[in-house]
């Protein structure tokens, strides 16, 4: 009779199919020799995949994305995109309530790769239009949040974990 089976054990897979009398006799010590070989076996390392920003496939974790990272994952190639990166970073990865605009203007500076010196003396009207398309709140006095839209779009763009 024939028998049929898949052993997986950490990173080590065997599939067997073949005379049931190996079961009956020599699949214990094959077990007793995969585990031997398992515990030394190096552990993976772990691989961050700069595309998805996804650690060994896993969704990156809140609180580890810098606003350079942010702006990466988004594809940012304006000004109003990189003021959106940082209010990701500090509402959503930083868990902050609301972002200044001292403090939007430090994270986009931070970003070195993406920021422009011009976006400086525009965020002005960088930030009154992304309150009138309704990407961010002015809560305050140079103060934003993010609209619950755009935060939910964000989260999503950027597969968090949170």
């Amino acid at each position: 009779m024939t028998t049929k089976f898949r052993i997986k054990l950490g990173a080590l897979e065997v599939d067997y199919e073949g005379n049931e009398e190996f079961s009956k006799t020599d699949l214990m010590a094959l077990l007793q020799e995969l585990n031997t070989i398992q515990k030394l076996t190096p552990k993976k390392e772990e691989h961050k995949d700069e595309d998805t920003g996804s650690v060994n496939g896993k969704p990156t974790e809140v609180g580890v994305l810098s606003t350079s990272e942010i702006a990466q994952k988004l594809s940012v190639t304006s000004g109003p995109e990189l003021a959106m990166a940082a209010a990701a970073k500090a509402i959503i990865v930083d868990k902050q309530d609301t972002v200044t605009r001292k403090a939007l203007l430090a994270s986009m500076q931070s970003a070195t790769a993406y920021y422009k010196n011009t976006y400086s003396g525009n965020l002005g009207q960088t930030l009154k239009r992304l309150v009138l398309d309704s990407k961010l709140n002015e809560v305050g006095t140079n103060t934003y949040g993010l609209n619950a839209d755009a935060r939910k779009d964000l989260v999503t763009r950027l597969a968090l974990s949170s």
